[in-house]
């Protein structure tokens, strides 16, 4: 039986950018529902569809002779154009600019799980094309489809085995975990050595190790370099792989107005909880686990769980997340700064990430000085949901 499709929040979004000589570009993971999501926005389009893989060679071969004759031919019946896995296609920005200005009736839709060639198609397109993110399940997504009291069940769950849809089609724990280790190993690592700089898959296995110990704090990497026998370039060359490829995420330190912030160093998050666990090898429930090593899961779910809600809402695109360390050793774990478009939105607001709702927040006095408008929330597991939906 073929699993139920879960909607979207993104999907309004993207249905709403498909128009006429415009590309949508949806970027994310592989395994995270690009691919479900392009079938669904297809299904649901009225006009003429074709839908390409860009890593079959047919497909290479449709675009490869790049003349106005020829993509006329080939496409001018077409209204909307859903091409999977842009990034396989070589010259993929070319060709499409050269479609969007031949045959202008076109829309697109391009997705992508490695990003480094995907955001090239946006250079020669300004204006006409749109960049958008997907990531696993989202808390709001998945409680669309459940009583709150499942949701607040399944709390443990998720911060254990994330929210990748796979993980959620899974029956039992073990399959969840098999499931993630495949994902890991067959499909996030493959993307990285794909790669020609990039050769050994134990080497990126152990520095996120070393990372999946150092949520919340920042990261030294010439201590990564250091315990990894590798130069603090190669460190960081790595770890902006890893990033580009949706597998990590990383939050600079604020550097606003207050004279006594740490500013130019950085902390590194997983994107889901789930995977995090599998470069670890471990899933035991948290019962079994330190109050450190649970504080971690938390502020990591937390920093994902954010991360989504602004990234698949337009009026929230534009915000950008920091953290604050002070010179004192004060912190706020996570800040977010808007554009101001949005008037709903603060400019500026912080939020402490406390397991425990019983857990005392320590606000920066520097802080209070430096910005006593901005609120300050405290997201622990008895009132996370109001920040996430």
């Amino acid at each position: 039986m073929k699993a139920p499709y879960l909607n979207r929040i993104l999907t309004q979004s993207i249905t709403q950018k498909l128009t006429p000589a415009h590309i949508v570009i949806l970027l994310g993971a592989r395994r995270v529902g690009k691919t479900a999501l392009l079938e669904h926005i297809g299904q649901q389009f009225s006009g003429s569809v074709l839908r390409l893989n860009g890593e079959s060679l047919e497909t290479h071969e449709l675009f490869a002779r790049q003349t106005a004759a020829n993509y006329r031919k080939l496409f001018g019946a077409t209204e909307l154009l859903l091409l999977d896995e842009a990034q396989a296609m070589p010259n993929a920005a070319s060709h499409l600019k050269f479609l969007v200005d031949e045959v202008p009736q076109v829309r697109i839709l391009a997705t992508g799980s490695a990003p480094i060639d995907v955001r090239d198609i946006g250079a020669p397109l300004v204006g006409r094309s749109t960049t958008l993110h997907l990531y696993p399940f989202s808390f709001a997504e998945l409680s669309a489809h459940e009583h709150p009291l499942e949701t607040r069940a399944n709390l443990e769950e998720r911060l254990i085995y994330g929210s990748y849809p796979g993980v959620w089609h899974c029956h039992t724990f073990a399959e969840k975990a098999a499931y993630l280790h495949e994902i890991l190993h067959t499909y996030l690592l493959k993307d990285i050595l794909a790669f020609e700089t990039v050769r050994q898959s134990s080497k990126l296995l152990d520095l996120l190790r070393l990372i999946a110990f150092q949520i919340g704090q920042e990261v030294s990497l010439t201590e990564l370099g250091t315990q990894l026998g590798m130069s603090k370039n190669t460190v960081e060359r790595y770890l902006d792989l890893l990033e580009k490829v949706f597998v990590v995420v990383r939050r600079s330190g604020f550097a606003g107005n207050m004279r006594n912030q740490i500013a130019k160093s950085h902390r590194w998050y997983f994107v889901d909880n789930g995977i995090r666990n599998a470069v670890i090898g471990n899933f035991s429930l948290l019962a079994s686990r330190e109050g450190q090593e649970i504080g971690r899961l938390w502020e990591n779910y937390c920093i994902s769980e954010r991360l989504k809600f602004n990234t698949s809402r337009d009026e929230r695109r534009w915000t950008q997340s920091y953290f604050l360390r002070t010179y004192t050793q004060q912190e706020i774990d996570l800040i977010e700064c808007s554009d101001g478009s949005n008037p709903g939105i603060p400019l500026i607001q912080a939020f402490e990430c406390k397991w425990s709702p019983k857990a005392k927040q320590r606000i920066p006095s520097a802080w209070k000085e430096a910005y006593p408008d901005a609120p300050v929330h405290c997201l622990h597991r008895e009132n996370y949901d109001e920040f996430f939906q």
